[in-house]
């Protein structure tokens, strides 16, 4: 579309590049596009750090459920102790 980088392989590695914020691909915009790295790199930070957030509320959520369950089981587990157990004569 603005053609800033000739080749589309070259385009794709320098956006996962800067994305990732690994920068194995060299600076390779024109002069007054620099600060487009710098806005790719953020984008990518950002989900990452979004990401990682929801991943750890999931995880709590999913404890808790676990928890849950598992008392419900003890629960259940217990009341069917108690009546198969006969009184004493």
């Amino acid at each position: 579309m603005l053609e800033l980088i000739t080749s589309p392989i070259n385009a794709i590695l320098f956006a996962g590049s800067c994305y990732l914020t690994l920068g194995f691909i060299g600076d390779v915009l024109p002069f007054g596009w620099k600060s487009l790295a710098l806005f790719i790199s953020f984008s990518g930070l950002f989900s990452i750090a979004w990401t990682t957030s929801a991943m750890v509320g999931l995880t709590n959520s999913l404890k808790g459920a676990w928890l849950k369950r598992k008392q419900l089981a003890d629960e259940k587990s217990r009341n069917k102790g108690l009546r198969n157990k006969s009184p004493a004569a």
